[in-house]
């Protein structure tokens, strides 16, 4: 867990800080024309750009859904290279967003894909991570 925890911290800090290095705020360059583009987004909610108001409030829950999840993973004493994938991805995207969230005070987006909305790789993490762990929930391997 702790491998794919650190792999997502790392790509999506690495990642963010180049958006913010390299783009301003609102710019969009072209990554594969029609399909994928680096967009600057700042996202002071929660998915989607929802409660943009609440920021203070989406911190302290991102910081204790983030420990709720490290707790499930010490507690339920289960192991095994898909759990480990799992947990591991979504708290890697949970302690992404958090860092953003306490350091500037919103999430820094940056993946577009015109048709949906603009992402980044804590996301990534987050989503990937919680298929993992429903996938085992309906296979009956979690529990």
């Amino acid at each position: 867990m702790i491998f794919w925890t650190t792999l997502v911290v790392v790509l999506d800090r690495i990642s963010k800080i180049a958006t913010i290095r390299y783009l301003r705020v609102g710019e969009s360059h072209t990554v594969i024309d029609g399909i994928l583009y680096a967009t600057h987004v700042r996202n002071p909610g929660a998915a989607f750009g929802l409660l943009p108001q609440m920021s203070v409030l989406l911190t302290v829950l991102s910081a204790l859904i983030t420990l709720g999840l490290i707790a499930f993973y010490i507690v339920s004493g289960l192991r095994g290279n898909w759990i480990n994938l799992g947990v591991g991805l979504m708290v890697g995207g949970a302690i992404g967003n958090l860092v953003d969230r306490i350091q500037w005070g919103h999430v820094v987006d940056f993946i577009d894909l015109r048709f949906w909305p603009v992402f980044n790789v804590a996301d990534i993490g987050v989503t990937v991570g919680g298929a993992i762990i429903i996938a085992l929930l309906i296979r009956d391997e979690l529990i």
